[in-house]
């Protein structure tokens, strides 16, 4: 995100099961196209910057 410094050392994205994210680890699951594979994996990248935010 432009501007706004990652708040930890390093990052890693594995295939896992659904999607959730963990301080410097993604959990993706596996989607049928790529478009959402990278929808996921923003998404839950996002969650690191801004943690403990959501939408009701």
């Amino acid at each position: 995100m432009p501007g706004v410094i990652y708040p930890y050392p390093q990052i890693t994205v594995f295939n896992g099961d659904g999607g959730m994210e963990f301080p410097m680890i993604v959990n993706d699951g596996q989607f049928s196209n790529k478009i959402n594979d990278v929808y996921v994996t923003t998404h839950e990248i996002a969650h690191m910057y801004f943690p403990f935010y959501g939408n009701k």
